[in-house]
């Protein structure tokens, strides 16, 4: 889950705001999420790269990366599974 992978709280929400697929040879997809607190105000985004193609000596499928409003980078990880 998606979740398990990023710095929120419980009563932190995932809104989907917009999915990219690029037509290039790894078929990535980005999907990009706002992070709301349980007042409903944003407090951050996230960034979902999927088929994520690497030229690096071991596999990765995923990057997720994780910012708050201020765009400081909070998260920035690369997961073989989500």
């Amino acid at each position: 889950m998606l979740r398990d992978h990023l710095k929120i709280d419980e009563s932190h929400t995932l809104e989907k705001v917009n999915h990219i697929q690029l037509r290039h040879q790894g078929q990535e997809e980005i999907s990009e999420f706002i992070v709301k607190d349980a007042g409903g105000n944003p407090i951050g985004k996230v960034s979902v790269y999927d088929h994520l193609s690497t030229r690096r000596s071991y596999p990765t499928s995923y990057r997720v990366t994780q910012t708050d409003m201020a765009g400081h980078v909070v998260v920035d990880t690369l997961r073989e599974v989500l």
